[in-house]
Formats: C-alpha cells, sequence, structure tokens
C-alpha cells in the first residue's frame, strides 16, 4: 500500500503542474493559520480532515487511468485563488498578481510539445506493423502502458513494477525465448534515459531462438532525456522445453506446514479470501501466499496431488494470489526453471525480489507471460547477478486465471 501511494504521489505530480502544488499546499497551510483564534471550531479542523484524508485514500491505492489524478487540479486552483485574494486583500496589486496566474494556467494549458506528435506517429507505426500478424501481445516497462495499448491495438501488458530503466534489458537478457511457441510476434515497450544504448550485440546474443530487433524510437520530449524504444521478437514456432538444476527447497511441494501453523496461516489469509477457509485448504512449507490487501478477494491457493506428484494450484479470481519462493544467493547469473499448466487462461507475473548485503531490497518486474488455456509448459528464466551477498526471492504473481506450478529448481 505505500509503495503504491509513493507510485500515485509521484503520478501526480506529472498532471498537477508544479507551481499549481506548491501555490496550494500553501494556501492550505495559509487556511489552517487563518482559523488559528478559533481553534474550538469543528468546522475548519472538519474540513481540513476531510481533504487530507480524502487526497490519502485516493493516494494509497493503486492508480491505473491518469484522470484520477487529473481531479485534484480543480481544487488546487480554486483553493490557491481563494488564499491569494484572502491574503492580498485590498491590495491594488491583487488583481494583476491573479492574473498573471491565469495567463500562466492557459499558456501552460495550450503548450504544445513537438514530439507529442512524433510519439502518436511512431505508435501508429507499431499498429501498421502488428497488422500483420495474427497472434501478438506486448509488454511495457513504461509509464504508460494503457497510452500504447490504445493507440497501437495491441494487448499490451503493464509490468512496471518500479523497474529502473537500466535494469529492464538485465532482466530481459537471455529471457525472449519465453514467448516461444504461442505467439507470431511480441512488442516490448522499454525507455533509455538520454546517453543509454543497447549493449553491443545484445540483438544478436538474443535471436538465438527467435529474432529480434528495434523497430524504432521516439523521444519523450523536446530535450531528448528519454526515449521510447519499441523491441519486436518473432518468436521460434516450437518452445524449447528443459528442466535442469537442483529443486528449490519444497519445489516440488510435497511438504505441507503443519496443522497448527497451517490453520494459522489460512485463517490470516481467510480474514479478505474467504476461499482460504473452506476445507481442504493445505499450504506448503517454505513458501509464502500472499493476495490482494484492497477488498474482498475470491482467490484462492492450495496443494494438490496428482498420482506421485504435487503441485500449488492458484486461482485468481476478484484479486491476484502470488507464491513467494524460498530465499536463494545469486552470486553470479543463475537460472530458474519450472513447470505450470494452466487449467484457464491465465497471466503470470514473475517478479525478482532482490535483497542487499547490507539490509533491504527491491522488487523488479522480469517480465509477465500469458498463459493460454490447457497448456503445460517447462519455463527457464535467466536471472543476472545483482548482489554476491544479498538473499533474491522470485514472486509467481497470478495476475488472473487459473494455474498450478510445480518443479520449481534453481540452475
Amino acid at each position: 500500500m505505500f509503495g503504491n501511494a509513493y507510485q500515485s504521489v509521484i503520478r501526480t505530480g506529472n498532471f498537477l503542474w508544479e507551481p499549481v502544488g506548491i501555490l496550494f499546499a500553501l494556501a492550505f497551510v495559509w487556511s489552517l493559520w487563518r482559523w488559528r483564534r478559533n481553534l474550538r471550531d469543528p468546522l475548519p479542523w472538519c474540513v481540513a480532515f476531510g481533504l487530507l484524508l480524502a487526497f490519502l485514500w485516493r493516494e494509497c491505492f493503486h492508480i491505473v487511468s491518469g484522470r484520477y489524478h487529473a481531479v485534484f487540479i480543480v481544487p488546487a486552483v480554486f483553493v490557491s485563488f481563494f488564499a491569494l485574494w484572502d491574503i492580498f486583500g485590498k491590495s491594488p496589486w491583487r488583481f494583476w498578481i491573479l492574473a498573471g496566474i491565469c495567463a500562466a494556467l492557459l499558456a501552460r494549458d495550450v503548450y504544445y510539445d513537438p514530439t507529442d506528435r512524433v510519439r502518436l506517429d511512431f505508435y501508429g507505426k507499431v499498429r501498421e506493423d502488428a497488422a500483420q500478424f495474427a497472434r501478438k501481445t506486448g509488454m511495457s516497462y513504461t509509464k504508460h502502458a494503457m497510452r500504447e495499448k490504445f493507440y497501437t491495438r495491441i494487448d499490451v501488458t503493464d509490468g512496471n513494477y518500479r523497474v529502473p530503466e537500466e535494469v529492464v534489458l538485465k532482466q530481459l537478457d537471455g529471457n525472449f525465448q519465453v514467448w516461444d511457441g504461442d505467439w507470431d510476434a511480441v512488442y516490448f515497450f522499454t525507455e533509455l534515459k538520454q546517453g543509454m544504448a543497447l549493449p553491443e550485440g545484445w540483438l544478436e546474443a538474443n535471436s538465438r531462438t527467435g529474432k529480434l530487433t528495434v523497430l524504432g524510437e521516439a523521444c519523450y520530449d523536446r530535450h531528448r532525456r528519454k526515449s521510447l524504444v519499441v523491441l519486436k521478437y518473432q518468436p521460434s514456432r516450437v518452445p524449447k522445453e528443459e528442466i535442469a538444476g537442483e529443486l528449490l527447497p519444497n519445489g516440488d511441494f510435497r511438504e505441507l506446514l503443519p496443522e497448527p501453523e497451517n490453520r494459522k496461516s489460512v485463517q490470516r489469509l481467510g480474514r479478505r479470501a474467504e476461499r482460504f477457509l473452506k476445507p481442504g485448504v493445505v499450504l506448503p512449507r517454505e513458501w509464502g501466499i500472499y493476495h490482494a490487501l484492497t477488498g474482498k478477494s475470491g482467490s484462492v491457493a492450495t496443494v494438490v496431488r496428482h498420482g506421485t506428484t504435487s503441485a500449488l494450484r492458484m486461482e485468481s479470481c476478484g484479486g491476484y494470489v502470488a507464491a513467494i519462493s524460498p530465499a536463494f544467493p545469486i552470486p553470479s547469473a543463475r537460472k530458474i526453471h519450472f513447470q505450470a499448466y494452466s487449467e484457464s487462461e491465465a497471466e503470470l507475473q514473475l517478479i525478482r525480489e532482490a535483497g542487499f548485503a547490507g539490509g533491504g531490497g527491491k522488487m523488479y518486474t522480469i517480465l509477465t507471460r500469458k498463459l493460454p488455456s490447457g497448456t503445460r509448459r517447462k519455463y527457464r528464466i535467466v536471472l543476472p547477478p545483482f548482489d554476491g551477498k544479498g538473499k533474491n526471492r522470485i514472486w509467481f504473481w497470478l495476475q488472473k486465471g487459473t494455474m498450478e506450478l510445480t518443479d520449481v529448481r534453481l540452475e
């Protein structure tokens, strides 16, 4: 929740012009100071508390569309004007100050960035290229996944879970083969800062099973501080499936939590996901289970047995559900293998929780894979070195659908 709040505040700054935001904050403080002599009057305190609560409530949840941020513009402008009108009183400068602010807001509103048209034309180019493929999908590591999906007409998945630009290429390196077998073309929307470039030989190294090319790029602003780069991957029709390495602790999900621990974990998860409270739900040892905490969820996870084998069955219904692997070190590049069966069309997001030697850590999206209904597939994910002394975990984050996970290994 607090990570969502931080990201929401940052995104609000993209819509609320910084001078207006500062003016709004100062006006809010002035209003409290204006009523300082009426501390016993509950009205100003109720209004102030209501405004603060409304702001925090909206910021603490993940906002997908920018219109929910833009709603702050109107109250910010009105409160700022009211405060300035009250501050300057009968000063002859009051009219000119407010007129100047109105002129600045109008100029800001009619300002035209020529790179907007360049970017829209670039989206059109991507749309025309994608039109020649029947099976296509997209993966976005930018903050504009909804815009990219709308203008390109590609089913783009938002994979930007606070992934820095310099980490995206490392996470994708060696992992394009994951899309082999199910798609004719996969489009990756990434960002490169000024001065950054694709490593030499990177495209050729990732074209061993399919064909990886740069479709093009477009700058975000006239200063060229950051560019949108679209990578196009044409997968192999035959997926390369392999399982290698040593089994992660309880990677086959044979070991279950003891009854007292299982009952306590199920009760904790069932507070917002009632299906965990139904009889027969058993959880695996060594692994963590996480689900949506922002509302009632119909998601559930439990260990199931098929003859002599076991698997972790996850169902995402009305909220995501995630399986968190045991921690393991990454002194050098490693590969994680797993087998997944999708009972219905599913969307699996792999997130890497990288811990630092000195404590703390970060979470990065590696990739998001749509799993067609009724498919059983073996996958291999390359993990680049991150911190020789830190610990890492992999989150198998099921966004929607039903799938079974088993045979998780580390090579």
